[in-house]
């Protein structure tokens, strides 16, 4: 029993004495730039449309539920889900992304260079 106080009582003094110094850091400190990956444009554009929706993801099942009640629905489906576009060069559907609930908003110039 004596044993055991004596190990704690060691123990305690041992922790409390650590807490109480400070480490110096030595040397220098350096700092790194977060480097930009600079590549050829992928798009030339002026101009960018951005969409957006509020839609919740626990409305998932919804969206599954009403899939087949209407044109709407079924296109609503194929955006959010990801059927639609099936390519990059289709951009019809664009026009009745806002029959949807998608906000389009163009994204201001001065942007473009972050953007790239």
């Amino acid at each position: 029993m004596k044993n055991t106080v004596l190990l704690l009582s060691i123990l305690l003094l041992g922790f409390n004495s650590k807490s109480n110094q400070k480490v110096k850091p030595t040397g220098e400190l350096i700092t790194y730039e977060k480097s930009r990956i600079i590549s050829e444009k992928y798009f030339n554009y002026d101009e960018i449309i951005h969409y957006k929706n509020d839609f919740k993801e626990e409305k998932i099942a919804e969206l599954y539920d009403n899939y087949g009640k209407s044109e709407k629905d079924s296109f609503r489906f194929g955006v959010i889900v990801g059927k639609i576009p099936k390519s990059i060069n289709e951009v019809g559907f664009l026009d009745k992304l806002e029959t949807i609930g998608y906000e389009k908003t163009s994204v201001n110039s001065k942007k473009f260079e972050e953007i790239d």
